[in-house]
């Protein structure tokens, strides 16, 4: 029924947006058309946030990055992927984090990329810091993040105050 009054209204929401997307770079007559023409003009990629991306998300940012890369053998060309996986909050619109660490072997593999990371921070306090090691490091929490490496931080004297609320559990 959202479909339809959508229809009848000519109107579309961001799912419709990216899903339409999509088809037009993957599905359509004219795909290899639109990556060839959008893959001329961008040479540089830089995605923000990457964690909380979505698989149509990747497989609309992929075949640009493979396009440009085609046409832009001669001159460098860039990907610049940044992300955290565990602070992915955006799975209620299907983001995935584990497309970051395929998309970083992805890259390695097909574009001779390097992984960078950064386990220092220079915002958060040794309160916060502190408390993201010790859930992390926690072996059940280890476990789905593998590659976690333990945190440090810049400012050693800032103010930081963690609180963790007892889970809220529905009564029968």
């Amino acid at each position: 029924q959202y479909q339809h009054v959508k229809f009848e209204n000519g109107v579309i929401d961001f799912n419709d947006l990216e899903w339409e997307t999509y088809r037009l770079l993957q599905q359509q007559d004219h795909a290899l058309w639109v990556q060839y023409k959008l893959g001329q003009r961008i040479r540089h990629f830089l995605v923000d946030e990457f964690q909380d991306t979505n698989p149509i998300q990747w497989h609309l940012l992929k075949p640009l990055i493979e396009s440009s890369q085609d046409q832009h053998e001669s001159q460098a060309s860039s990907l610049f992927l940044v992300g955290d996986i565990k602070q992915s909050i955006y799975r209620f619109r299907g983001a995935n984090p584990e497309l970051q660490t395929l998309a970083s072997e992805w890259s390695q593999k097909q574009l001779n990329s390097k992984l960078l990371s950064n386990d220092h921070s220079w915002r958060s306090s040794p309160a916060i810091i502190d408390c993201v090691n010790l859930i992390f490091s926690h072996a059940s929490v280890a476990k789905q993040f593998c590659s976690f490496q333990t945190h440090s931080c810049q400012h050693k004297n800032q103010w930081g105050f963690v609180k963790i609320y007892p889970l809220i559990e529905i009564e029968d």
